[in-house]
């Protein structure tokens, strides 16, 4: 019999469960029958050590907005990669667009985040 890592019975959906021994000479194997899960689709990461590439980005983004420009570089590269983060970790490019206008806003204000923007507001 040939399990793969995961678990599973080679092309089959019998799982391994659980592994007992009777004495010294006989073990009691536990087999169960499970559909395979389907794997999920990759989900945008949320670390924001991930986007650190994507600082240059905002950079650009906020060449049109001088004060928002200067806040922004003179925050710490944590706050800047969590920016990046916020922008570039959706998929749609109107949501997108929709966030990169809500970070100039936020910058106008003098906020050095999204989270610290949402505390503030409660």
């Amino acid at each position: 019999m040939k399990v793969g890592e995961d678990g599973y019975l080679e092309n089959s959906e019998v799982k391994f469960s659980k592994m007992v021994s009777m004495d010294d000479v006989f073990t009691v194997v536990g087999w169960k029958r499970v559909k395979n899960k389907e794997k999920k689709s990759s989900a945008p990461s949320q670390c924001v050590a991930d986007y650190e590439n994507n600082v240059n980005d905002i950079v650009e983004i906020l060449s049109n907005h001088p004060n928002e420009l200067i806040f922004y570089q003179e925050l710490t590269p944590g706050y800047q990669k969590d920016w990046a983060r916020y922008i570039f970790s959706v998929k749609q490019q109107k949501t997108r667009e929709k966030r990169k206008a809500q970070m100039v806003d936020i910058l106008s204000q003098g906020y050095k985040s999204i989270d610290l923007f949402r505390q503030k507001k409660k």
